[in-house]
């Protein structure tokens, strides 16, 4: 039977398109609701905190006609930060905005798309560097293996929270020298379920290799943050605002720790409390963040749900929760994030955490530009940038619980 049909109606009928755009991606952060992020400006070369770290010898009780105790001193150190500087550029061709200028060519203005959709791509790799061990480090690849454009990596943390992504653009190395294997390899594809990442060309890694985000580590160190959370509240003591805390005479300046190795409990929860408690945290500046899936192993635990009660909770932007529980030396909040490292508690006093940072993230406008031509280019380009670095001025009264049975979830 004759007649029109889809086939031959094909050639005028219009492709039906539902807006809005449907974001894939997971954008909130919450770890800069949880430390103070009021910018505390940092001018001249570098910051310098005095910190008071020894007491005086000069005390003893003596008898009648005894020398009296040979006078002391008090000791002082000071802790040097510097500014960090953070970067996200786009670009769009003149065309590209011709044609997208209106609703009825697109469903989205190229630039302004971009303009805003990089806002939440550097605000979730900054909470990655808040995070941070302070040496740019992604993740590893344990085992070199032979010439494959597929590698397995350490653990499928990174890409399961997008901070591993197709699109990125990333160095193979070591710390010491982040560009000795490769430079600018482009990432096509990630498999979370087997932890691995597909590159743009076959690569052969030593094993440890590690991936850092293109060009922002080289051997000299890091252009990131320095001072992230896992350095300045770190498993080991370690070098922070240039003192060197292994050393004899300035363990003062160690965080406290507890290597627990194996699965979370409300015992070691109290003990933890305790331990910053005695060092001088009090209960109202002190915040607890872990992982979703450690609070969810902590709250299905039969110690926790028969001994621990509930006393707070609070909403905070973006949907998070925190919940608070009486510790009987005051109540402490707990905070899941999912940004927050896998395996590890942290427990921080708040007032001792400083971001330096001259002014919040902003367009690179001093010529009074936001918006530049591209030199001998029809396209035209904005840079977002920050300059930023995290830093504190007592380490003893916070603590990172580690080791702990966790996959994120």
């Amino acid at each position: 039977m004759a007649g029109a049909t889809l086939s031959t109606l094909s050639n005028i009928l219009k492709e039906f398109y539902l807006a809005p755009i449907q974001d894939q991606f997971n954008n909130e952060v919450l770890i800069t609701q949880l430390l103070p992020m009021d910018s505390e400006n940092l001018e001249g070369l570098e910051a310098y905190i005095p910190l008071h770290t020894g007491r005086s010898g000069g005390i003893g009780s003596r008898g009648e006609n005894v020398q009296l105790p040979a006078a002391g001193n008090q000791a002082y150190k000071k802790a040097v930060y510097d500014l960090k500087y953070h970067y996200a550029r786009v670009q769009v061709s003149g065309p590209s905005i011709s044609k997208t200028k209106s609703d009825a060519g697109a469903f989205a203005q190229a630039l302004k798309e971009e303009l805003n959709r990089i806002k939440d791509d550097v605000m979730l790799d900054f909470a990655r560097q808040l995070y941070g061990t302070g040496d740019g480090v992604l993740a590893t690849i344990p085992t070199g293996a032979a010439a494959n454009a597929t590698q397995t990596l350490n653990s499928a943390e990174m890409l399961s929270k997008g901070l591993i992504y197709t699109g990125m653009v990333v160095d193979m190395g070591t710390p010491a020298n982040p560009t000795a294997r490769y430079t600018a390899l482009s990432i096509t594809d990630v498999d979370v379920t087997n932890s691995a990442v597909t590159f743009s060309q076959a690569v052969t890694p030593t094993n440890g290799d590690s991936l850092f985000r293109s060009g922002g580590t080289v051997a000299a160190g890091t252009y990131e943050m320095d001072a992230g959370i896992q350095k300045l509240v770190s498993t080991s003591a370690n070098t922070v605002g240039g003192i060197d805390a292994s050393s004899a005479g300035n363990r003062i300046w160690d965080n406290l720790r507890n290597n627990v190795g194996g699965a979370i409990s409300l015992d070691n929860l109290m003990i933890d409390w305790n331990k910053v408690n005695n060092a001088g945290g009090r209960a109202d500046e002190v915040v607890g963040i872990t992982t979703p899936g450690l609070v969810r192993r902590l709250f299905a635990s039969s110690d926790f749900k028969s001994n621990v009660r509930f006393v707070n909770s609070q909403t905070l932007r973006g949907g998070f929760e925190e919940i608070s529980f009486n510790a009987g030396t005051g109540s402490i909040t707990l905070n899941a994030d999912r940004l927050h490292p896998w395996g590890k508690l942290h427990i921080l006093h708040k007032p001792h955490f400083r971001l330096f940072s001259p002014a919040d993230w902003d367009f690179l406008s001093r010529d009074g530009l936001t918006i530049r031509w591209v030199t001998d280019y029809d396209a035209f380009q904005a840079v977002l940038f920050r300059y930023a670095n995290l830093g504190t001025n007592r380490r003893n009264t916070s603590l990172v619980e580690y080791g702990l049975t966790d996959t994120g979830f």
